[in-house]
Order: C-alpha cells, then sequence, then structure tokens
C-alpha cells in the first residue's frame, strides 16, 4: 500500500513538473495567453476521459448489482409474501433489488417509517 502510494506521488509530481515545464515554454514561444490555453486543453481533456471512464465504470457496477439485487429478491422472504402479479411489477422488483442488496439501509428506513406512522396513528389524544 505505501508503494502504491509513493508511486501516486511521484506520478503527480512528474504531472506537474512536465506542464510547467510544457507552460514556460508555450509561454516563452508563443505567449502566456497560448500557455494558459494550451494548458486548460490538456487538463480538460485529462478530466474528461477519467470522468467518461468512472461513469462506464459505474454503470457497468449498478448493472451488476441491479441483477444480482433482482436475483436475490426472488428468494427473499418478503418477496415471498407478495402476490405475483405485484413481484412482476418493474417498480416493486427494483424495490426488492435494493432491498436486497442494502439491507441495512431498508431495514432503517422502514423502521423510521414505521415509527412515524406508529405515532401519528397511535398517538395518545387527550380529549379535555
Amino acid at each position: 500500500m505505501a508503494g502504491m502510494f509513493a508511486s501516486m506521488a511521484f506520478f503527480s509530481l512528474a504531472a506537474v513538473f512536465i506542464l510547467t515545464a510544457a507552460f514556460i515554454y508555450i509561454a516563452r514561444e508563443y505567449g502566456a495567453d497560448l500557455a494558459f490555453l494550451a494548458i486548460g486543453i490538456i487538463f480538460l481533456v485529462t478530466g474528461l476521459i477519467f470522468f467518461t471512464k468512472s461513469l462506464m465504470d459505474h454503470r457497468e457496477k449498478m448493472k451488476v448489482e441491479e441483477v444480482a439485487g433482482v436475483a436475490i429478491a426472488k428468494t427473499d422472504p418478503l418477496a415471498k409474501l407478495l402476490p405475483d402479479s405485484i413481484k412482476n411489477n418493474p417498480a416493486i422488483e427494483k424495490i426488492l433489488a435494493q432491498i436486497a442488496t442494502n439491507p441495512v439501509t431498508a431495514a432503517a428506513a422502514a423502521l423510521s417509517l414505521g415509527l412515524l406512522l406508529a405515532h401519528e396513528f397511535l398517538e395518545d389524544k387527550d380529549d379535555d
């Protein structure tokens, strides 16, 4: 892990020095305005590459989690209580998949919702 951190630090330093050298060379040859433009374009292209790569990775991860969640949701004890007509609804399938992939979060949300409903409907009303 320390080797990975050190390599990333050296890559970062190398990128800073290369960009500084490119800026100085372009500023000396063509002027500061073109130097800023060139370095800005380099940053923009690099950012777009990283953004599209991370977006594709995120989409793949979401597809895998959704498929796994739907498969788990079919064997879920809660899903067994629902009729087939409701289970086949795409909205219900997504909810069951989220419950299957994030059971702790789903349990916390259900508990909060249950407490709110119980407080609203079972609250002692003082009839003066």
